[in-house]
């Protein structure tokens, strides 16, 4: 997985690096650059919606087989976790890319809210169903370090 492609415009994937510093200066110089950022950061906003509800989903389908999950299918409870460990990290830069922008936009504040709701019942789904009943303690290790419970 390649993170920082991500948070890349897709302006920017096909052009030289002068092209994108000209585009840089021109942008910070400009009131445009705010309309830019909250127009890319929006589209990362909807990107993280998708994967969210991604994470809900695989976290309900775990709850539902992990009476008869057994020891190999430890891999995918691992991937799973990363997954959303990943996801949770670029959450709350989101959250810190809006405060810096500051953007008096009610639809925005509203998403945040709802996603950190979402945020905490992955959390404690993960915490419960990962947590407590894997039967490898290197998954537990690795969780743990990103969330606390």
């Amino acid at each position: 997985k390649n993170k920082s492609a991500l948070w890349e415009d897709f302006y920017y994937t096909n052009s030289s690096s002068e092209d994108r510093q000209r585009r840089i200066e021109w942008y910070s110089e400009t009131d445009v650059s705010k309309m830019y950022e909250k127009r890319k950061y929006m589209n990362i906003l909807s990107i993280v919606e998708l994967r969210l509800g991604k994470a809900m989903h695989n976290l309900l389908a775990l709850e539902d087989v992990y009476r008869d999950y057994v020891f190999e299918n430890k891999e995918t409870i691992e991937d799973d976790a990363e997954d959303i460990k990943d996801l949770l990290e670029e959450f709350s830069y989101l959250v810190k890319k809006n405060n810096q922008l500051d953007l008096k936009n009610e639809e925005i504040k509203k998403k945040i809210t709802d996603h950190k709701k979402q945020v905490k019942v992955i959390r404690a789904g993960i915490c419960k169903f990962v947590l407590k009943k894997s039967t490898t303690t290197r998954v537990s290790k690795k969780i743990k370090l990103s969330l606390t419970c």
